[in-house]
């Protein structure tokens, strides 16, 4: 039998599953799916600002529960506050992701004699999501509609844990 062959062949098939053994992949790390954020939404006459909590149901869905008032000037201040639960839409991929959502928001009722309380009033938002989960932080900007008052412009800030 010629050894001259083997032994190097054993010599090199033995370093090689040596290193390849050696070499693991970290683990994936998983991106937060929870957000704590405050908005501001407005336009001329029009204010809306709520805290809200999301969270993240995979890696395109997220589910918003807030509380917030909303108002409008016109012949004097009239408001609303109450509740509000949406399901959101969001694109994956670095920069801005493009984001909808849609639910239901609950106003308390309030004697104002021009505004008078719909319950539950559909409330909906768009606009661009900027997560960065090195650093935790969350924002968007777009349009939003809720708490019956808020709409077109829209800011959040928050953190991501």
């Amino acid at each position: 039998m010629n050894y001259s062959r083997i032994v190097p062949a054993l010599f090199i098939w033995s370093i090689l599953t040596a290193t390849a053994s050696g070499q693991t992949k970290p683990p994936a790390q998983e991106p937060p799916r929870n957000i704590i954020y405050g908005e501001l939404a407005g336009g001329l006459i029009l204010t809306q600002g709520s805290i809200n909590y999301e969270r993240c149901i995979g890696d395109h869905f997220g589910v918003r529960v807030g509380a917030g008032l909303g108002y409008m000037f016109s012949n004097g201040f009239h408001g609303s506050g109450g509740g509000l639960l949406m399901l959101n839409y969001f694109t994956l991929g670095k920069g801005p992701r493009l984001e909808i959502g849609a639910g239901l928001s609950y106003s308390l009722p309030n004697n104002d004699a021009v505004i008078t309380p719909i319950n539950p009033t559909p409330s909906f938002s768009f606009g661009a999501r900027f997560q960065d989960a090195d650093d935790g932080t969350f924002s968007r900007f777009g349009a939003t509609y809720g708490f019956r008052f808020g709409f077109p412009l829209q800011l959040s800030i928050g953190t991501m844990f």
